[in-house]
């Protein structure tokens, strides 16, 4: 693994953060993300020193000092600081060519900053929030099923690009990990009164094909844009996001909405796999590889994560556009229509 600090031209703190030294304990934050590390006699003025920026040998000894420990110790330090945004380094990105590591850390940050905004105002998650509503859990559960069902194939294109070989490796793992996980949580749906070949050739919503058929396109495009798209399903949010399962919302989809236990187990389990896998890693470890990624395609890699974020909004949308008048039969359950309006 490629880490930042090998290609960093002139790291700082980013501009909104403040600290704190509280005894032998170091606070850094910048109101989205927070650190607190154990360092001895660090004062002030030698952390907001590096609010103008050092050389990456300078901040490396730096840390040395203040941990009181070994280089290894402060490397992985400043590699946690990199990957959250304390620690920034607006110089490489201005470089003739930006190092994908470097790359993969702001996009993960941009990420995690735009993402309670694309959940903001979701009639879904607050209709969800809000009384039980047993058709709308399982539209959910079943939208989220089509698209981890199209992750049997959109990951295909990706191997026509030339790739280093942990890029391939780290993509055939994917592959591997991802190809079973569609009738892994099909094979929950029987619980819910559905008829699991019936679901399996089922056709999702509008919404829900353009964003998941999304990353088949940007695996068309390259490694480092399918890296990109993959930023969204894969990166833990912070906190939970309340909207994807795995999180917190399966146990809202048990506890109000009466959703079977089999079904959710089979969503757990698919969870399981991925942080079992290091799924959150992947787009950092690909990124890695890209040594020498031009400003313009930088520049994509960003529009293609905004995109991503756009899709997922407009899937969860749809959910509740399908879903919102939907009371599922107690046997039998079929899907209501995929049309653009009301059901």
């Amino acid at each position: 693994m490629v880490a930042v600090i090998d290609s960093a031209v002139r790291p700082r703190f980013g501009p909104h953060v403040t600290f704190t030294v509280d005894g032998g304990t170091v606070r850094i934050q910048d109101g989205t993300y927070r650190a607190a590390l154990p360092a001895r006699d660090v004062p002030l003025t030698e952390l907001a020193r590096l609010a103008s920026g050092m050389a990456p040998q300078e901040l490396v000894d730096g840390f040395r000092g203040w941990l009181g420990r070994d280089e290894a110790a402060a490397l992985d330090v400043i590699e946690r600081l990199f990957s959250t945004g304390l620690l920034i380094d607006p110089e490489a990105g201005r470089l003739p060519s930006v190092p994908g590591a470097y790359v993969a850390c702001r996009l993960v940050d941009t990420f995690r900053r735009a993402f309670p905004r694309v959940l903001s105002g979701s009639p879904l998650l607050r209709d969800l929030a809000g009384t039980p509503h047993r058709g709308l859990a399982l539209g959910l559960l079943a939208e989220t099923y089509f698209v981890v069902r199209a992750a049997s194939w959109t990951a295909e294109p990706v191997f026509r690009h030339p790739m280093t070989t942990a890029q391939r490796e780290a993509l055939e793992d994917f592959r591997a990990s991802e190809s079973g996980h569609g009738e892994l949580l099909l094979s929950g749906f029987g619980a819910a009164g559905f008829d699991a070949g019936a679901l399996r050739h089922g056709r999702e919503a509008t919404e829900t094909m353009a964003y998941s058929h999304a990353y088949g396109a940007f695996a068309w495009q390259g490694v480092a844009e399918f890296a990109a798209a993959l930023v969204l399903p894969e990166v833990p949010a912070h906190g939970g996001d309340g909207a994807r399962p795995g999180t917190d919302v399966l146990d809202l989809l048990q506890d109000r909405h009466g959703v079977p236990g089999p079904l959710l187990d089979a969503f757990r389990a698919h969870e399981a796999e991925d942080v079992e896998a290091d799924h959150g890693g992947l787009p950092a470890a690909l990124l890695a590889q890209e040594r020498n990624l031009a400003p313009a395609r930088v520049e994509h890699l960003f529009a293609v994560l905004h995109q991503m974020l756009d899709l997922y909004r407009g899937h969860l949308d749809a959910v509740h556009r399908r879903y919102a008048r939907w009371e599922p039969a107690a046997a039998a359950v079929r899907l209501p229509d995929n049309a653009l309006r009301h059901n």
